[in-house]
């Protein structure tokens, strides 16, 4: 399928004169206010790099050209290692964007567990990522200010990243996918329910949850009501190898 045949929702946040305009902000700070390096040694080498005049105490102001300098050395690729020394992951290293999840403590995790607050931020988070350029799919599991951590979380936004990744993958758009014959054929005021194209998609129309089952009103009522959390506890306790995987319609 050539690039032409296939629509990848994109956000484009930033024009090409304001990612300029933003990096030179981003080199005027450095070399005026500066930064605040805290380690002695690293202070040594920037004053033995950049003059003496660059570092005063523990500040150190560098200038546009060493920026742009280390821009351009700075390998493609950061190997990651877990405590032990092992090689966990390596950055940039083919993976489209926001496929690697991620937890950390930088703060920005919301709500209070699995709840309304959480929930919406997740979206945003995840379908932004995925539609970006972010490598990373960020706060996953995080909240009370990412000082918590909740393994609810966690399977929620298994599905929120699953659905996000479904939708950012794009679709088709050539003559078999469009179905003009099909329509055609139809023509106008007539139905598609015995297209070819229907008895062949049908079944992928809807998202298929792994985790919540898409329960009608009354089959909801006749089962007491119950709240999405007790009807996906089963996936909460199950082991790690039987997690859902992600879904390709």
């Amino acid at each position: 399928m050539s690039e032409s045949q296939l629509v990848q929702p994109k956000i484009s946040l930033l024009s090409a004169e304001q990612i300029e305009q933003i990096h030179a902000y981003a080199l005027k700070i450095l070399a005026t206010t500066g930064v605040r390096v805290d380690s002695p040694p690293a202070c040594q080498l920037f004053a033995s790099r950049l003059g003496s005049a660059a570092v005063k105490g523990n500040r150190v102001r560098i200038p546009p050209e060493a920026v742009e300098w280390a821009l351009k050395v700075a390998p493609s690729t950061i190997d990651i290692y877990d405590r032990s020394g092992e090689r966990r992951l390596r950055s940039n290293s083919g993976f489209p964007p926001g496929r690697r999840p991620h937890a950390g403590t930088s703060g920005s995790g919301t709500g209070w567990g699995p709840d309304l607050l959480a929930a919406e931020t997740y979206w945003m988070n995840h379908l932004t990522s995925l539609m970006g350029m972010v490598g990373l799919a960020p706060f996953v599991g995080d909240t009370l200010g990412s000082k918590a951590f909740s393994a609810t979380n966690v399977v929620y936004v298994h599905e929120i990243i699953d659905q996000a990744l479904c939708f950012a993958d794009g679709f088709r758009l050539d003559d078999e996918s469009v179905g003009l014959n099909e329509i055609d054929l139809a023509g106008p005021g007539g139905n598609f329910l015995l297209a070819e194209t229907t008895r062949r998609l049908f079944r992928n129309a809807y998202y298929p949850s792994p985790i919540f089952p898409r329960w009608s009103l009354e089959k909801w009522q006749a089962q007491r009501r119950p709240p999405g959390h007790r009807l996906a506890a089963p996936v909460y306790s199950a082991p790690a190898g039987d997690a859902p995987t992600a879904c390709r319609l």
